[in-house]
């Protein structure tokens, strides 16, 4: 796979994540929705400023 589909795919799912955690947190905080646990909400994070990060690194390492 070209380092520019993965730069792309990154830069979704970091979206995607960010996305999922958004909603969590909204359905955490202010709707109180019992079944989801504030451990979703942290890995949606994690995983979006994981994507986030490797997206980064990509454009720049591209772009030298």
């Amino acid at each position: 796979m070209p380092i520019d589909e993965l730069m792309k795919i990154a830069g979704i799912l970091a979206f995607v994540f960010l996305f999922a955690a958004a909603a969590s947190g909204i359905l955490l905080f202010k709707f109180h929705v019992r079944w989801l646990n504030l451990k979703w909400h942290m890995r949606f994070g994690i995983l979006s400023a994981f994507f986030a990060i490797v997206h980064l690194a990509l454009v720049i390492y591209l772009n030298i």
